[in-house]
């Protein structure tokens, strides 16, 4: 990853299509691994670190960092593109998981509901606070990081805290829109049946049909007592 970088984005001796061929990669995949790399070193820089790629590696932080990238191609612009790396940037130095891989896709799931802006909003303002734990250039290395992590976990519970109250909101609301959602769809079954054939049909047929659309009416009826009271 790193040679990649340093061949095709700082150096330029290779194209993205030239460094494909010279690895019999697709050129897809070529590109995909810049992104990540563009990231590892933005991650780098934000940590006061800048080129120290064994961090990466020493930290196991190339899998979240490749779910990051799949993330930022879902952002609605540029500014939300830089707060969600600012945000998850912030998670992965705090160590806010164990399973750092697992909880960016919590992230994910808080991108697809109306509380995902607030979030990041929260987010901002506790990565302030994590920029400011940061050593200058020159001082921070894998230890200093794991040390930093370990005198502040006041703010990693924070960072914990907020994701776990935008998913709450967001299941909320889900359970909350679930009763239109069942009702809208068993509207739309029902508007399938052909009332046509029912002339084919024998007694027997005709009356288990007439029973089970009396329990429906009664399942209405029941819905509609208690959306009344």
């Amino acid at each position: 990853m790193v040679g990649l970088y340093h061949d095709v984005v700082e150096t330029q001796l290779l194209t993205p299509a030239e460094y494909a061929r010279s690895t019999n990669e697709k050129i897809s995949a070529v590109r995909k691994k810049i992104e990540v790399a563009q990231l590892m070193v933005e991650y780098l820089e934000f940590i006061n670190a800048p080129g120290q790629y064994h961090i990466i590696r020493d930290l196991q932080l190339l899998f979240p960092l490749e779910e990051l990238s799949r993330m930022l191609k879902k952002t609605q612009s540029n500014d939300e593109a830089e707060d969600l790396k600012v945000c998850v940037f912030s998670n992965i130095l705090m160590r806010t998981s164990n399973d750092l891989g697992r909880f960016v896709r919590k992230i994910k799931d808080v991108m697809s509901t109306p509380y995902f802006g607030q979030y990041l909003d929260e987010q901002r303002e506790i990565a302030e606070e994590v920029i400011d734990l940061l050593p200058p250039v020159g001082s921070v290395n894998s230890e200093v990081l794991r040390e930093t992590v370990k005198s502040n976990v006041a703010i990693a519970e924070s960072l914990e805290r907020s994701i776990t109250k935008a998913l709450t909101k967001a299941q909320k609301a889900e359970l909350a829109s679930r009763p239109l959602q069942i009702l809208e769809e068993a509207s739309n079954l029902l508007s399938t049946i052909d009332d046509s054939q029912f002339i084919d049909y024998n007694e027997d047929d005709l009356t288990a049909i007439s029973a089970r659309v009396e329990q429906l009416k009664s399942q209405l009826d029941d819905l509609m007592f208690e959306i009344e009271r």
